[in-house]
């Protein structure tokens, strides 16, 4: 009965899952089994995938889940289950999921083709790789294997293997156009462009209609020198265009699409010379100005613009191509030519609609702003400012801006209806100080005000911040600003770059503008009573932007602003001063001019920096914000150490540091009865009468992303610590205060309008754990009273800088011990203090004598350098490297070589780390954390800021491979200087490094580095023109950086001498830039690693002979070759086998490989070993099959052991093996067997390798590159 009422509501709910109907579907579903009509788990798993459908993901995991349980063996179900599970992306089990379905039914394509999505979803392109791989060994023969893979590898920018795979597979796809047009697309992206001609062809036999074929073949012919046929491509490409504006102008416009302005322009030139009846004259002359423009030519462009201006047939074409020269000419800095262009146009503005009045108007104002030209700037600037509606009867408020501005706001508004025209400019005036966003309506409102003073110079100087931005970007704005990091970098570039540096503002930030406190509000403090500063202006970050904080209150002036907002950006760009006691955004680097003080927040206990666990990467804008600092106060030696040494910082710390003292203990040791008063009044104390007052301020527990408290032990102990006569005071870390929320404590609260320091003041008995604050205690030679339940654990996992023992007051693990001690203290007057208090206090505080605010002050200020304390000398050559991500590979292995081999006395070393790209794998953090101990790691925190232009720039350098003109090139170097200086700010260095030398933006940065670096090198570990015909396509993007570089390093004279060959008349490089600094060697590791495990496979067998290959699994080491020419050695020598060490994306073809020539069990391929050397040494001969290489260091690390060496005769191997040390061979399969066939023959080389007297000479070699000496 129940199988037949389950079969007739499974018929019923499909009918409805048919129809697409999946919610009535559920509803169906659920009924069934809430009524027990069935409880079956097939109507259980069609609930759960009707929910799937109608995106309920958290409620169809449920339901399929249990589905799956009772019965495991729908493998169906399961991918079910694991599609769900990826929409919640919950990608560890959907993985989990997939795999299982997929072992469950081999058979299923469309299941593996999803679980390889689902890896590359979760960021494994590994693991997604792995799946197609598998997948096309298994069906070899099947269509949708292979299309799967190859539009994988297209997807994950791994052009050369998709070429591989789609030629590797064509004759599945004969009949697909598509699949020949993007074999010719991979094919041309790796600058193969006869093969993409064929392939261009066949797309073109099977579907001549396309109009992106015949522009790719075109393309390709192009690329030949076959321009006679490139054009007749190109025309056929015109001819099948449905676009009119490709059939008005031609070609031109179709490159424009790939944005290739350069032939977009040729083109347009060589119709403008043969002109044809039926061109549209006008559109190609403003076409061609705009692809000018795109290649910063801007006088050429303005030319164009002209004539296309002359040629209008109506306003709006007219109006059209005078802006667009009036844009490009302001672009070019030529404001007063472009300010007669928009003249020429500007009343025909409203008989047109397709240029925005608004904005034409207002860079026509702001070219006249530009010139001097005030009054008529003024009127242009009041119709834009109407057109946008700014000058209307509706002036409304802004919460965004804050309560002061919208005060301000309202005075003006009343001001200005009366015609109070001064008192509506001051007070618009001052509601924009206030103001924490843009508000551009306040902008217009302002210019009006003044220019109806006459003040119309002031009136530009409001009217200029109707538009955010007002620098011209050639491509426009797009979407180079969307996303709010994006928008804050071009706000900051902005602000630093185009604006004014105020010689009079100061910027105080404390905590992240969480709170208005400590030694910044000290320093303000003093500030405001100090004469000197009266013409100053002030600004406090605040992030409450409904409320006024209490120290500010009776501040009117000052502006309060929200951080990350407009304004905040704003000042962080423009104001002298900035003073901070913790850090700035990733987006601020400090521009020339101005002074960045950074007071930090107290001496520290707890491990900072490196010390901490993860600290490297959660305190990278730490680092990053030390080296923007020009100023730094300590109130001891101990702090600065913290600061410097612990953040790796050393010998790089740019700033001047002042043995000052703390500003905020000032407020203790120098606080007024009548303060006093005050604050025991604001805690419910009377200040005639009380009892002693203890407070209990305990430290944050955490790290910034782990945040955790234990409030149920707090109000457990703040019960016992309460008991008896006295007043019991709480205060916790800001941190701590959001966790604690309003559990309810046998203890007053401390508000935060109190001041900690100023609270100390009136504080008798200190408890505390591991928080500073009994550092600040310290000047009040009162009792500290720490408690530290916790404290092994606490210790392991924050770590502290000195010993329990050593700590100015008694430690104790229990509350009973705490109560205790404490009653012991208030009850005996005139307690001694503990007999660690003088030697901390003689350490920890020797400055607070209540003058520490100052001598800050003086020291920021005023240059007094009295209390500077002297930078230690270094005399070390200081070096900066990149070494990449740290992959397990031989440019690591290199590296780690070479910084092993360098003096530390000698050799300052730092290493720039990208750790979004190294924290993930788990080996490359292994190989980074292997590094000695003095190597300063210096990781990248945050993004490169851009304006738009750069923006667009930079995408297309990184879409193009290289530059467009010289004009891209300079913009673009200009961004990546500013970004090494907003990344590494003011430290110096004697040589920077790109010692990786495949990344296209380190490339770049590091070849603008020559304001922080004396000399800059990049390091060639290959042929890099082969590697860019065989596996890199974009690498011409990487050789345009190399003409900035000094030194061009390649690490073999083979490898140097095909380098210079090849790249210095391919890229105009000269050949002196080329030099060559082998690599260094590990002379103990080898050997030593060699015996500390045992093999992870030996070969079972007597007599046998192992040959051995180990390197990278990929195309350029030539393994399949070497297989090949294994196969025929071992039918002749039967007991010989092949070790093939290593991993890489042939790996699964290898393997197939392998099977195909029956040889498995005499070929094993072991994968990738953290330790390869007790393998490799089970050997008997290593051979090297590379199509070229850098050097081959795994071939020099195997006759370190002792193994003979065969390797083909390629760049790299050859100045190893050449003066017969060993067997060089033809590179080719014949080669190899030869090779193979000599050493069974009894081949042995004439020399055995010295591997001391190699290193001698390679550190040699670097040491002399790195003094500037030509090697």
């Amino acid at each position: 009965m129940d199988d037949f009422r389950t079969r007739v509501a499974l018929g019923i709910g499909r009918r409805i899952e048919r129809l697409g109907r999946y919610r009535v579907a559920a509803l169906y579903y659920e009924r069934t089994l809430a009524t027990g009509l069935s409880q079956s788990a097939e109507i259980q798993f069609r609930y759960g995938f009707s929910l799937y459908k109608c995106k309920q993901y958290a409620k169809a995991m449920s339901q399929i889940e249990a589905a799956v349980a009772r019965q495991p063996h729908r493998f169906g179900w399961i991918q079910t289950l694991a599609l769900t599970m990826q929409r919640l992306k919950k990608y560890d089990r959907a993985l989990e999921l997939f795999e299982a379905a997929s072992q469950g039914d081999p058979t299923k394509i469309v299941w593996r083709i999803r679980w390889a999505k689902c890896a590359r979803l979760a960021r494994r392109g590994d693991a997604a790789s792995a799946v197609l791989d598998k997948l096309v060994a298994d069906f070899p023969e099947t269509p949708e294997a292979s299309a799967a893979i190859a539009n994988f590898l297209l997807d994950s920018s791994q052009r050369w293997r998709e070429l591989d795979i789609r030629l590797q597979y064509e004759n599945q796809h004969t009949q697909d156009p598509k699949w020949s047009f993007l074999t010719a697309e991979a094919a041309a992206y790796m600058s193969r462009f006869e093969l993409a001609e064929q392939h261009y062809r066949k797309a073109l036999e099977l579907d001549d209609q396309q109009v992106k074929y015949w522009y790719g073949l075109g393309r390709s012919l192009e690329e030949q020198g076959k321009h006679e046929e490139a054009d007749s491509a190109y025309s056929n490409a015109v001819l099948r265009s449905t676009d009119t504006s490709v059939q008005k102008i031609g070609i031109g416009k179709l490159h424009e699409r790939e944005d290739d302005w350069n032939r977009a322009l040729d083109a347009y030139e060589a119709q403008l010379a043969d002109v044809e009846e039926d061109v549209d004259l006008y559109l190609l002359n403003y076409r061609a100005g705009e692809a000018a423009s795109r290649l910063f030519e801007f006088r050429q462009a303005a030319e164009y613009y002209q004539h296309a201006e002359e040629l209008a047939e109506s306003i709006e074409d007219r109006v059209l191509a005078g802006y667009a020269q009036g844009r490009v000419l302001s672009r070019a800095g030529d404001f007063e030519a472009a300010s007669k262009s928009f003249s020429r146009f500007v009343d025909g503005l409203s008989e047109q609609k397709r240029v925005d009045a608004a904005v034409a108007l207002f860079r026509y104002a702001y070219s006249l702003h530009q010139t001097g030209q005030y009054a008529q700037a003024s009127e242009r600037y009041l119709q834009a400012a109407s057109e946008w509606g700014y000058l209307g009867a509706s002036f409304r408020g802004s919460k965004a801006a804050g309560p002061r501005a919208n005060e301000h706001r309202q005075r003006a508004a009343i001001c200005a209806a009366r015609g109070d025209w001064a008192g509506a400019a001051s007070a618009y005036a001052e509601a924009i100080w206030h103001a924490s966003s843009t508000e551009r309506q306040w902008q217009a409102r302002a210019g009006q005000a003044y220019a109806k003073l006459g003040n119309f110079e002031q009136a530009c100087h409001y009217f200029e911040g109707m538009l955010l931005f007002t620098e011209i970007s050639v491509a426009g704005l797009g979407n180079a600003l969307k996303g709010v990091g994006r928008r804050r970098g071009a706000l900051a570039i902005h602000a630093r770059d185009v604006e004014e540096l105020d010689e009079n503002l100061v910027l105080f930030e404390s905590s992240h503008g969480k709170n208005v406190h400590c030694h910044p509000l000290a320093i303000y403090q003093a500030m405001r009573q100090d004469p000197r500063f009266a013409h100053f202006r002030f600004a406090w970050v605040y992030n409450e932007s409904s409320e006024i904080p209490a120290q500010l209150a009776n501040d009117a002036d000052v502006a309060i602003i929200k951080q990350h907002s407009d304004k905040y950006i704003k000042l962080l760009g423009t104001a002298k001063y900035l003073v901070n006691n913790a850090t700035f955004p990733t987006y601020f680097a400090r521009r020339d001019g101005q002074k960045v003080l950074n007071t930090w927040h107290g001496t520290p206990l707890k491990f900072m920096g490196k010390l901490v666990k993860d600290g490297v990467a959660e305190h990278r804008n730490v680092q990053r914000n030390f080296l923007q600092t020009t100023h730094m106060m300590v109130p001891n030696t101990h702090t600065l150490k913290t600061l410097s040494t612990d953040h790796d910082l050393d010998g790089l710390f740019p700033a001047k540091v002042a043995l000052s003292g703390s500003p905020r203990i000032d407020q203790m040791v120098n606080m007024s009865p009548e303060r006093r008063d005050e604050i025991l009044n604001e805690l419910g104390i009377d200040p005639l009468n009380h009892q002693k007052i203890v407070l209990f301020a305990p430290t944050w527990r955490g790290q910034l992303k782990d945040r955790s408290y234990d409030v149920n032990g707090l109000v457990e102990d703040l019960a016992t610590l309460a008991q008896g006569e006295h007043h019991m005071l709480f205060r916790a870390h800001r941190f701590a205060e959001q966790l604690i929320g309003d559990a309810e404590l046998d203890a007053t609260v401390v508000p935060s309008s109190i001041d900690t320091n100023e609270l100390l003041a009136v504080v008798d008995v200190l408890i505390t754990d591991y928080s500073s604050i009994f550092y600040d205690f310290l000047p009040a030679k009162k009792p500290v009273i720490f408690y530290t339940p916790d404290f092994e654990a606490y210790e392991a996992e924050r770590g502290l800088y000195f010993e329990r023992s050593t700590w100015p007051g008694e430690v104790l693990n229990s509350i009973d011990d705490v109560s205790a001690e404490l009653k012991a203290a208030l009850s005996v007057a005139d307690r001694q203090l503990h007999s660690n208090f003088a030697k901390n206090l003689e350490d920890f505080a020797p400055m607070e004598d209540g003058k520490a605010t100052e001598r800050v002050i003086e020291f920021f200020f005023f240059d007094d350098d009295s209390h500077v304390l002297a930078p230690v000398e270094d005399e070390r050559k200081k070096l900066l490297f990149y070494q990449g991500p740290f992959k397990p590979n031989g440019i690591a292995t290199a590296f780690t070589n070479l910084i092993g081999s360098l003096d530390p006395l000698k050799y300052h070393v730092s290493v720039a780390v990208d750790m979004g790209a190294v924290a993930s794998n788990a080996d490359s953090l292994e190989i980074l954390n292997s590094l000695p101990e003095h190597v300063k790691i210096l990781p990248r925190a945050g993004a490169t800021i851009m304006s738009a232009e750069e923006r667009w720039v930079s995408d297309g350098y990184h879409a193009h491979r290289g530059f467009d003109s010289p004009g891209a090139e300079q913009v673009h170097l200009g961004t990546m200087a500013r970004e090494m200086q907003r990344s590494f700010g003011d430290a110096r260095f004697d040589a920077a490094i790109d010692f990786e030398g495949y990344s296209r933006f380190w490339a770049s940065l590091f070849a603008s580095a020559h304001t922080n670096a004396e000399r800059i090198y990049i390091y060639l570990h290959n042929d890099m023109v082969g590697e860019w015909k065989l596996r890199f396509g974009t690498m011409p993007g990487l050789f345009a950086t190399y003409r900035h570089y000094d030194q061009l390093v390649s690490v073999t004279q083979s490898v140097g001498e095909k380098n210079v060959k090849e790249l210095s008349s391919q890229f105009g490089l000269e050949e002196e830039k080329f030099t060559v600094s082998e690599n260094l060697l590990d002379l103990e590791k080898p050997l030593l690693w060699s015996t500390l495990e045992e093999p992870v496979h030996t070969f079972e067998g007597d007599g046998l002979t192992v040959f051995a290959n180990m390197a990278r699994l990929s195309p350029e080491k030539g393994q399949m070759k070497l297989l090949e020419a294994f196969a025929q050695v071992h039918e002749q020598h039967p007991q010989t086998r092949l070790l093939m060490i290593g991993d890489g994306p042939l790996r699964t073809d290898l393997e197939t490989e392998v099977d195909a020539r029956g040889l498995t069990g005499k070929v094993v391929i072991t994968g990738l070993l953290s330790n390869p050397f007790p393998t490799l040494k089970t050997a008997d001969c290593f051979v090297f099959s590379s199509d070229y290489e850098g050097q081959g260091l795994a071939m020099v690390e195997a006759m370190m052991l002792g193994l003979p060496a065969i390797s083909t005769d390629v760049v790299g191997s050859h100045s190893v093996l050449i003066d017969g040390y060993g067997l060089l061979v033809e590179n080719s399969a014949a080669g190899l067997v030869d090779g193979m066939s000599q050493y069974l023959n009894g081949y042995q080389a004439e020399k055995k390798f010295d591997a001391q007297e190699y290193q001698d000479g390679a550190l040699a070699q670097f040491e002399q590159l790195v003094d500037g000496v030509k090697v």
